[in-house]
């Protein structure tokens, strides 16, 4: 999905022909986009083809699909009663508001009104088709296309609600316009209510941060959809998950990750650029290229069911295996960690990177002589970290 803001004010040029709004922001836009089509591999272009395009009848007219057909960009819209194709008589369209009765709900399984025009290639400009599908469904319904249907006929689908004695089966009339028209402006419904559910708001008098939190929306929305394509294991057979997580989920835990991250850590490009990472020094700055991830880990099971942090057991042995763990690690074993952190001599009094997580820790385990954060209430462990090479707690400060 691409997110195209255009300010509402009057010092856009508009150019003859392009008196409305919506045609005259399609303009603006359209030519924006025809710049991001790639001509060769590696020209650091964004689309390899012109996409196809589904808007609403704010932005229909003859001047938008002519417009977009020169460009080589192909395109489906509802038509607005006062903007049906130019030349045509409008009583040989669906035009009229009339009562849902049983006329009407029998006129819906006429075959739709089909016109179709072809316009040849004019220097720079493209050829193109353009075809107008006219028919009745709950009301009067126009669609105009521009390079996208191949054919216009009617056919029935089938509808079913309920279950058992309660089920009911019903046929609904459709045709290919009316087909790619919801399954693409479908999305942007099912887009915007997963928007609305991200909750990102505030109020501003600045005008610009509406559009920027918009794109932060959208760009959640859709890095949700990445997850999906990468959960579904089409990509790689090693990342499929039985159960992915709800978009809630998904956002509860970018929400989480959002406020453990930090630019120090150096984890993104970019990030040797915040001014808390240039205030280090040289020296310093080497010493901050940890993956805080790790502190967080969660494998395939615990994400699919929306768990905690956990250890799988064939992680568990191979971290035996490798001899990462201390001993065998078992309740005895760990007990001996967790009390030498109240030893003598456990204690650093100018801290040092955890071996863990790389975080500053004043706390070092004696059987192991690593250093560790530590967690701590008062003189209780509140939690424990399974599967690391030592135990994880946080010192008394």
């Amino acid at each position: 999905m691409l997110l195209a803001v255009v300010l509402g004010h009057t010092l856009h040029h508009r150019p003859t022909g392009f008196a409305k709004q919506g045609p005259h922001e399609v303009r603006m836009i359209f030519e924006k986009l025809d710049c991001l089509i790639s001509k060769e591999d590696g020209d650091g272009k964004i689309f390899r083809e012109k996409p196809h395009i589904t808007l609403d009848n704010f932005f229909s007219g003859d001047e938008t699909l002519d417009h977009l057909g020169e460009l080589g960009f192909a395109a489906t819209m509802t038509s607005r009663r006062d903007r049906l194709p130019a030349g045509v008589p409008k009583h040989h369209f669906h035009h009229e508001k009339g009562p849902v009765d049983d006329r009407s709900k029998a006129a819906r399984f006429i075959h739709p009104i089909t016109c179709v025009k072809k316009f040849p290639q004019d220097g720079e400009k493209k050829a193109y088709t353009r075809t107008h599908v006219s028919f009745q469904s709950t009301g009067s319904t126009n669609f105009s296309t521009v390079n996208a249907i191949n054919s216009s006929r009617l056919y029935v689908v089938k509808k079913e609600r309920g279950v058992g004695k309660e089920k009911r089966i019903w046929g609904v009339e459709n045709n290919p316009a009316r087909t790619l028209y919801l399954s693409h402006y479908g999305r942007i419904d099912t887009d915007d209510a997963m928007m609305a559910g991200t909750q990102i708001q505030y109020r501003s008098r600045k005008y610009w941060h509406s559009a920027m939190l918009h794109g932060l929306r959208l760009a959640i929305v859709t890095a949700y959809s990445f997850y999906l394509e990468a959960s579904s294991g089409s990509l790689d057979a090693s990342w499929k998950l039985v159960k992915p997580m709800t978009f809630h989920q998904f956002r509860d835990r970018l929400s989480t990750q959002m406020l453990q991250y930090k630019p120090r850590f150096n984890m993104y490009p970019g990030d040797s650029g915040f001014r808390s990472v240039t205030v280090l020094s040289k020296k310093a700055r080497s010493k901050t290229h940890v993956v805080p991830s790790k502190r967080s880990r969660q494998t395939a099971v615990s994400v699919s069911t929306g768990g905690q942090h956990c250890v799988l057991i064939d992680e568990l042995d191979n971290a035996r295996k490798s001899k990462r763990l201390c001993g065998a690690f078992n309740h005895t074993e760990l007990s001996k960690h967790l009390a030498s952190f109240l030893e003598k001599g456990a204690s650093i009094s100018s801290g040092s990177k955890c071996a863990w997580c790389g975080e500053k820790a004043y706390q070092r385990c004696t059987e192991c002589t690593k250093v560790n954060r530590a967690l701590w209430i008062g003189t209780t462990i509140a939690t424990l970290d399974w599967g690391t090479k030592t135990a994880r707690a946080s010192p008394p400060r």
